[in-house]
């Protein structure tokens, strides 16, 4: 078994998006990350050390795949008229039932003003 496997395998496990150890699903693939699921400390993978030359290259070839992967696509106009079209029918649903509501109180206001005092009694 390599000396680094476990770097390899935690390398593995990022690009899958199934950590074991970070739980924050929002990182980004760099050594330090790599070194945590690990289970290693930050900054144990160095650049300067022979045996860690293929891992720091498998990373970085990694980190490209992984953040290209993960790009947060533009939504197309086609979505944005969609949802354009949906909010302008809940607009407009609304506005007929505001006008319903108005019609109602004025025709409430109206039988109250025909009533007038007929139908109110005063308390001594």
């Amino acid at each position: 078994m390599n000396k680094n496997q476990h770097y390899f395998e935690a390398l593995t496990r990022l690009l899958n998006k199934k950590p074991e150890i970070i739980s924050d699903l929002s990182y980004k693939i760099n050594l330090d990350t790599v070194a945590i699921e690990a289970g290693r400390k930050r900054g144990s993978i160095k650049s300067g050390r022979e045996s860690f030359q293929l891992l720091i290259s498998e990373v970085e070839k990694a980190a490209v795949i992984y953040e290209e992967k993960n790009k947060k696509k533009p939504s197309s106009p086609e979505k944005y008229r969609m949802k354009y079209t949906e909010l302008k029918k809940k607009y407009d649903d609304c506005l007929n039932r505001e006008a319903i509501l108005i019609e109602k109180l004025f025709l409430l206001e109206s039988k109250v003003k025909v009533l007038g005092n007929k139908n109110i009694h005063k308390i001594r």
